[in-house]
């Protein structure tokens, strides 16, 4: 068994991966934990064809026309909840809306205002991982 930190950076866990399946020899990837590094990793993790199961992230892309055959979420999508709390802000009749989110879920506050007027997301910040 194999252990890396990924360091929650696409660019340090595209490496890890890419030492793993051309040098390392792999049959399977384990974790994959945060969706930024998953979708980095993704091409070389899908030619390969080695199998990847994420443990955490479940990026969109993944579902639907954008499926691989080798990778495996073991998580719900991860825009699904932000899409459900939009809607439900909408159906409350919300009118402004602070998101604060880290910065690694810039797709978070695109999620959430899918159901809302473009005027309602007043305010936006990004936060890091301590």
């Amino acid at each position: 068994m194999l252990k890396e930190d990924d360091q929650l950076k696409p660019e340090i866990g595209s490496q890890i991966v890419r030492k793993f399946i051309d040098k390392d020899k792999v049959d399977a990837i384990v974790a994959l934990s945060f969706s930024n590094v998953m979708m980095a990793s993704l091409p070389r993790i899908a030619e390969s064809g080695v199998v990847a199961i994420t443990t955490n992230s479940g990026p969109s892309p993944l579902a639907g026309a954008g499926c691989k055959a080798n990778v495996f979420s073991t998580t719900w999508q991860n825009d699904g909840a932000a899409e459900a709390m939009g809607k439900f802000a909408q159906d409350r009749g919300v009118k402004k809306v602070y998101l604060m989110a880290p910065g690694r879920a810039q797709k978070l506050g695109t999620s959430f205002s899918g159901g809302l007027a473009a005027s309602t997301l007043c305010c936006s910040a990004n936060i890091s991982p301590m």
